[in-house]
């Protein structure tokens, strides 16, 4: 009876420091009905957007690794073409907000300050 019991807390020790692979791994899987039973573009986001929310709140892979699941997984899915992705990341010379007058007095004259 007693050896049951700690072999039970080895097998619960071992599971507890692979959870993190098991979730990366097992999440994914669990949610993949969803885009193959509504094949539409709405249910694969939701796919990624669960599977990206689940790796970024349990932490199982670093969240910079867990941001960038969207950026492969929308073109792989269909939801947006590769192009599209990260289109809207970094602003041209023609979006980038331009400085006031004002900005650009209220800097002139706190640079005459400090001199």
């Amino acid at each position: 009876m007693r050896l049951e019991a700690a072999a039970r807390m080895d097998v619960f020790r071992k599971l507890w420091r692979a959870k993190n692979l098991i979730v990366v791994l097992f999440i994914p899987l669990c949610l993949l009905p969803l885009p193959l039973l509504h094949p539409t573009s709405e249910a694969c986001c939701a796919y990624v957007l669960i599977v990206t929310a689940v790796y970024w709140v349990s932490e199982a892979v670093p969240l910079g690794a867990a941001a960038l699941v969207p950026a492969f997984l929308y073109p792989l899915f269909g939801v947006l073409k590769s192009s599209e992705v990260g289109a809207h990341t970094t602003p041209t010379r023609e979006e980038a907000p331009s400085h006031s007058r004002q900005q650009q007095h209220t800097h002139t004259y706190t640079v005459g300050m400090l001199k």
